[in-house]
Formats: C-alpha cells, structure tokens, sequence
C-alpha cells in the first residue's frame, strides 16, 4: 500500500496562472514589436528630397557658372 501526500483543491500557482493570465513555468511571453517604418516615414519631406538633391547638384553649379561668365 502506498503513502500518498495531501493534494489541495487550487495550487498557488495555478491560482497565479488564472489571476495574470500566464504560466509562470511556460517561459517568457514574447512582447511585440511595432513595425518598421517605410522608407517614406524617415525621411521629412518624402519624395521632395531627391528632388532638392538634383537641384543643388545641376541648378546651383549652372547659377554659379553663369555669374563667373557675366
């Protein structure tokens, strides 16, 4: 014949488990998270700046050369 311990009706940490919705003996719960930002989202201005890019590099020297020349 065996010797069986006494078993209560809730154990602590299933009660624990209920009360904040995880298993403490399950490991971590893994937090999400956010999605990256598009490429648009970086950067101010969007589209523009490429745009101003091309301006400094063509329109601006094009300005200077012509107020060397004249």
């Amino acid at each position: 014949m065996g010797v069986h311990g006494f078993h209560p009706d809730a154990y602590p940490w299933c009660t624990r488990a209920a009360t904040i919705d995880h298993d403490v003996f399950s490991g971590p719960v893994p937090i999400p998270l956010p999605d990256p930002p598009s490429r648009t989202d970086e950067r101010p201005g969007g589209r523009l700046r490429p745009v101003l890019k091309v301006a400094v590099l063509v329109v601006v020297p094009a300005v200077v050369a012509k107020q060397l020349q004249g």
